[in-house]
């Protein structure tokens, strides 16, 4: 497995790189009392209740900077009318914040998709109704006439715009106050003559370089900075009635998640836990919006109590099995408090139903679809997700991370690449980074923790090179953002412990924190989740958990003289469970395919003893360059092995990832696949024989290279196998299904390719 990190500089586009740091408690021209800028009902549970806003788009007549391909502000042309941010999602009527209060019956459905009401709803489930009126503006002078002529900086353009919208659209201000704050809660309905909400959102500051307006890195601020209250007839707007922020010609999320943000300070005040109180370093709220999950943290969510159900604590001593359900559309949350160490861990089931699930949105196919945004889609990167506050070890995210399911290592650079122009960046050179060990506490993962290498700032963006070969065929993941392997999930890894990697212990003394947690079983189809947490029941854990995931295959080349030819040499770090240790065993598995991205069939080949962690496969010849046979050149053949590990009580662990070797041989058989015949569409095939005894065929079509994931269920939904989890190419596939351990009955295997899915039914008679 290779990674590698786009180094950031100045020649990339400004919406791309950029760090816009939201300037909250850093440039304030009135009151930075969290009491102040709190002003806002948190809240608005009753059935008619709401917080309505007035969204002002604003746009400098010499404002010329042109769009991007994903831009939803369309670039000034004249100056009359004014243009706006629209939304190009269906059922938005092209507005970011709806108009009107939904079905408070409703809290996934209450709003349409991608709106910032809909966004609200979701995060607070359903606790909050935030709707709004949007009104646009170009203003009738030029940045430079404000800067130089008027001298006005932000908190002088905000009291300008204000009564530049009253004059032009006559504005009922009335219609933005319906809370006030009366024997220490909010009342709705009660008035208090001053306005809750304002939105003063510019597309860009033209000729900010100078710090004319703010600071040239803000994005924006969770204020209006007015000097002195503005009045409208008796209706008044305080500095902190708003917030002012800067579009910078982004996508749709990207947008919204700008506007969300400055928001959420209105709630939150500085009762967040990052450096500066006003931000955390994971979360909704990380002080530059291009790190944040655009989902609030489970931290943040448990802020305001009545944003989800009370949280599963657990703090004592035992055995836990619970349910975990979705994330964002339930609340759901376990927490774990270590009594010893005083760390805590936030357990949450991450399944994307929301749009806004963006805590791991990198990979491949997240990158090809929206550029690791929020959209369009993209359904990769569910899973347990396991957040840690306190380790006490070194992390460019302390005190909170994310502890990423693939692991922490040791990393080199492997080779240096030059990426081509591509999404609005110029060309440059990046370093490749491979692991070359594990290191489960002290090491880095892939999730906002770029290799720590002093001459270097690779962390800006993440690439994978699964193929981890010396050719220039490579692609950006934003791995940095999660991989799509961040989360934990059945069949790729179910155990976080001591023993683990990552692991469960801390860099503190006492390190071990006791915990051991068993991702015990999944619904297929709806993503629920069994665990079984152990707190200080290591017995317990080591006796009913199968072994942890066998980490770091790496494949060498042991050579046959004259040198011309090799056997692949498996290697791997062996597990730490004293069950493992003592009369335990490694099985490897070998596959076969025609390039790096077909995943094979894999097949048994040895059993080896847990003292041991290498096998030299005596079986495979390679050779090292191109042969000719039979006046024919030998083809190039990809060599692939996974291993599980078994302890001393049978239990079986998941597939390691695969490490794979390249080499040339015409005489070993592939696995089926017809490369030479291209589908026209998506299909998966009824499997022959059915009904069957022992052994079936399952054939299927992709109409395109992409990830496929082929899975048998049983008739409650259990999942009982999983036949295919990886990229294909182009191609019709067939594969043997011969679980001969299943009994007589029905069952069901479900083929998923990109957007596309197809169940078909099966019969076994023993």
């Amino acid at each position: 497995m290779i990674y590698f990190f786009i180094l950031s500089s100045g020649s990339y586009s400004q919406s791309q790189n950029t760090k816009f740091i939201c300037g909250t408690g850093k440039m304030e021209a009135c009151n930075p009392d969290p009491a102040a800028v709190t002003n806002i009902p948190k809240i608005t549970p009753g059935t008619n209740e709401f917080l309505r806003a007035l969204f002002i788009y604003v746009v400098f007549p010499d404002d010329t900077l042109s769009n991007y391909s994903y831009t939803i502000w369309d670039k000034p042309t004249t100056q009359f009318p004014a243009t706006r941010p629209v939304n190009p999602y269906t059922g938005t009527q092209g507005k970011l914040v709806w108009p009107a209060l939904g079905n408070k019956n409703q809290v996934m459905d209450r709003y349409p998709d991608y709106t910032i009401s809909d966004f609200f709803c979701e995060m607070t489930s359903g606790q909050l109704d935030l709707i709004g009126d949007e009104v646009n503006i170009v203003l009738p002078h030029t940045s430079n006439y404000y800067d130089s002529t008027l001298h006005y900086k932000a908190p002088e353009m905000n009291t300008f715009v204000l009564h530049y919208v009253d004059s032009v659209f006559n504005i009922d201000w009335t219609r933005y106050d319906n809370w006030a704050f009366r024997n220490g809660q909010w009342v709705f309905s009660a008035k208090d003559s001053t306005v809750e909400l304002v939105v003063i959102n510019y597309r860009t500051i033209p000729h900010n370089e100078t710090q004319w307006f703010w600071s040239a890195s803000y994005g924006g601020l969770a204020s209006l900075l007015l000097t002195q209250d503005v009045f409208f007839n008796t209706t008044k707007i305080t500095c902190n009635s708003g917030v002012t922020v800067l579009n910078n010609r982004n996508n749709t999320t990207h947008s919204e998640l700008s506007l969300e943000h400055e928001i959420c300070h209105k709630f939150f005040g500085m009762n967040l836990i990052g450096n500066d109180g006003w931000h955390d370093n994971i979360g909704m709220m990380t002080a530059s919006i291009t790190n944040s999950t655009y989902t609030m943290s489970p931290y943040e969510r448990t802020i305001i109590p009545s944003y989800v159900p009370t949280p599963v604590n657990i703090n004592s001593t035992g055995i836990y099995t619970l349910n975990l359900n979705d994330y964002i559309s339930t609340g759901q949350i376990i927490n774990i408090y270590i009594v010893e160490t005083g760390d805590v861990f936030y357990l949450t089931n991450n399944q994307k139903i929301s749009k806004y699930d963006g805590v791991s949105r990198g990979g491949k196919q997240c990158t090809q679809i929206n550029f690791a945004e929020q959209d369009p889609y993209c359904s990769d990167g569910k899973g347990l997700f396991i957040w840690r506050q306190g380790s006490g070890c070194y992390n460019v995210n302390y005190p909170f991370e994310i502890i990423s399911a693939e692991g922490k290592f040791n990393w080199s650079i492997f080779r240096w690449v030059f990426v081509p122009s591509q999404n609005n960046q110029f060309g440059f050179e990046l370093p490749i980074f491979k692991y070359i060990s594990s290191n489960s506490i002290n090491g880095r993962d892939t999730y906002e923790k770029a290799p720590d290498y002093p001459e270097s700032n690779y962390g800006q963006y993440l690439n994978y090179d699964d193929c981890s070969d010396n050719s220039n065929d490579f692609f950006i993941t934003f791995d940095l953002y999660g991989s799509g392997k961040t989360g934990f999930n059945k069949d790729y890894n179910e155990i976080f412990s001591p023993y683990s990697n990552p692991s469960s212990n801390t860099c503190k003394n006492p390190a071990s924190t006791g915990l051991t947690i068993h991702l015990a079983s999944q619904n297929s189809l709806t993503g629920e989740m069994q665990l079984k947490i152990y707190y200080n029941k290591n017995d317990s854990a080591l006796l009913e958990c199968p072994p942890s995931k066998p980490k770091t295959p790496k494949i060498d080349k042991q050579f046959v003289e004259p040198r011309t030819s090799f056997n692949p040499l498996i290697s791997w770090e062996r597990n730490t469970e004293p069950d493992v240790i003592s009369n335990g065993n490694y099985k490897i598995y070998r596959g076969l395919s025609d390039n790096c991205y077909s995943e094979p069939v894999y097949a048994y080949i040895a059993t080896i003893s847990s003292t041991d962690s290498s096998y030299l496969d005596n079986d495979i010849l390679l050779y090292v360059q191109p042969q000719v046979n039979n006046n024919h050149l030998v083809r190039k053949l990809t060599v692939s092995y996974k291993i599980v590990a078994i302890d001393n009580q049978n239990m079986v662990s998941v597939n390691s990832e695969h490490g794979i070797i390249f080499g040339y041989n015409d005489n070993i058989i592939l696995s089926s696949r017809d490369s030479n015949f291209i589908p026209a569409k998506f299909s998966l095939y009824q499997n022959v024989p059915n009904p069957y005894n022992s052994s079936t065929k399952i054939s299927y079509d992709v109409p395109g290279d992409g990830f496929v994931t082929l899975k048998v269920y049983d008739i409650l939904g259990r999942e009982i196998e999983t036949l295919v989890n990886d990229f294909k190419r182009s191609g019709r596939y067939s594969i043997d299904f011969n679980n001969i351990n299943l009994s007589s009955g029905i069952y069901f295997y479900r083929l998923q390719f990109k957007n596309f899915s197809n169940v078909k039914t099966m019969v076994v008679i023993k």
